[in-house]
């Protein structure tokens, strides 16, 4: 099986491979915009969000956990991007490693994964991997288009739609990268 997600998808795919006890439940993962960047600067957020949290009934109603969730989204004060995921998971609690074991446990779950943070020829922004995946859809003018036209975005996305494609398929075995290879009209 392979596991898909963007965004907090994302997110949840690298939790499932991160969690004790999920090795050999998946074969393959694909992670498209990982919102890594709301990692850092969670502590302070984290440790008011649990001390509303504790202050809740072991029994909570539904409608006071909601309550509850809604008093924490309204004091949200954060400036970093942690402000983005309030309810994202909390590594160092069972079954997610701590911060400090993350690279440690990546190694050991996909020892050849490379993150290729920060490496983007075109300086991509986040959720770009879906324009390129779905097109733009009549909406070339939209800021996540970073100026391509919707053929640009059809050509440019070939070779993405291919790789995960093909990824999802086989793991990747069927790739063939080679300068010069003319694969665009295998691609659409």
């Amino acid at each position: 099986m392979t596991i898909f997600g963007q965004s907090a998808g994302a997110d949840c795919v690298r939790c499932i491979m991160l969690a004790e006890g999920t090795d050999g439940l998946y074969r393959r993962a694909i992670m498209q915009s990982d919102p890594l960047g709301t990692l850092d600067g969670r502590d302070d957020m984290e440790r008011k969000i649990l001390d509303e949290l504790n202050e809740l009934p072991v029994d909570a109603s539904l409608d006071e956990i909601r309550s509850a969730q809604m008093r924490i989204t309204a004091n949200v004060i954060e400036k970093s991007n942690a402000k983005y995921m309030i309810f994202g998971p909390h590594f160092g609690v069972h079954p997610l490693p701590a911060k400090s074991q993350m690279a440690a446990r990546i190694r050991q779950v996909a020892p050849s994964l490379n993150w290729g943070l920060g490496r983007s020829p075109i300086g991509a922004c986040h959720a770009m991997d879906c324009v390129l995946l779905f097109g733009l859809r009549g909406g070339a003018d939209v800021p996540i288009a970073m100026g391509y036209t919707e053929e640009d975005v059809r050509r440019q996305g070939l070779p993405m739609r291919r790789i995960w494609a093909d990824f999802a398929k086989t793991g990747g075995r069927d790739l063939i990268w080679r300068r010069g290879h003319d694969r665009d009209s295998q691609l659409d």
